[in-house]
């Protein structure tokens, strides 16, 4: 139960952060082009790197493995819905 809480944890930490970098990036980003998109990205990779590299060590393992659960149903729950109207809109 605690690798699962610690998941939640990391992963409502990553999308402050991640909206942190958009909204104080949303006034520059023409003139920086894609890095207020690479900085969410690597907001959002931080965490499951790190995780895989707990999987390594048997104490940090139950840790790592909810951190990598949340991780995944985060993206399903946020990335698809957001992905499916532009498949939705290219009907023959």
């Amino acid at each position: 139960m605690a690798g699962i809480l610690a998941g939640v944890g990391a992963f409502i930490v990553s999308a402050i952060i991640a909206t942190g970098i958009v909204i104080g990036s949303l006034g520059v980003t023409y003139g920086n082009g894609m890095a207020p998109l690479i900085g969410v990205a690597v907001t959002f990779l931080i965490a499951p790197i790190a995780a895989i590299v707990m999987l390594f060590f048997p104490r940090t393992r139950p840790g790592a493995a909810g951190i990598l659960i949340i991780f995944a149903a985060g993206w399903i729950l946020l990335v698809g819905p957001c992905v499916a109207p532009m498949f939705m809109s290219y009907q023959a």
